[in-house]
């Protein structure tokens, strides 16, 4: 169906914040900046029209991390220097499988 990923913002450049909506606008994603529950921003990517987050999306040391919410994942399932990588995996996750993580 879709993906809810949050990103923060405070480990996220504006060039990071570009390079992302930018792999985003050729994916089945939709991003979204907005502000939290908790008065913090955050970054929605919307697919399919979930509402609830299926991934967490962090940035450390220039590399993208996705971990599994929904499975509870304390390991990123995905990891990425890119962000366009970052998005095919989260958008296409069938194709992704066999491929190897950057590191």
């Amino acid at each position: 169906m879709g993906e809810v990923i949050q990103l923060p913002l405070d480990r996220i450049t504006e060039r990071d914040r570009r390079r992302l909506f930018q792999a985003a606008s050729s994916s089945p994603l939709d991003i979204d900046l907005v502000t939290g529950e908790d008065g913090t921003p955050c970054v929605l990517a919307y697919r399919c029209g979930w509402t609830h987050p299926s991934f967490r999306i962090e940035k450390s040391m220039g590399l993208w991390q996705a971990f599994d919410l929904e499975k509870g994942m304390e390991v990123p399932v995905y990891e990425s220097r890119l962000a366009s990588d970052l998005i095919a995996a989260i958008s296409y996750p069938e194709e992704q499988k066999n491929r190897p993580t950057a590191s």
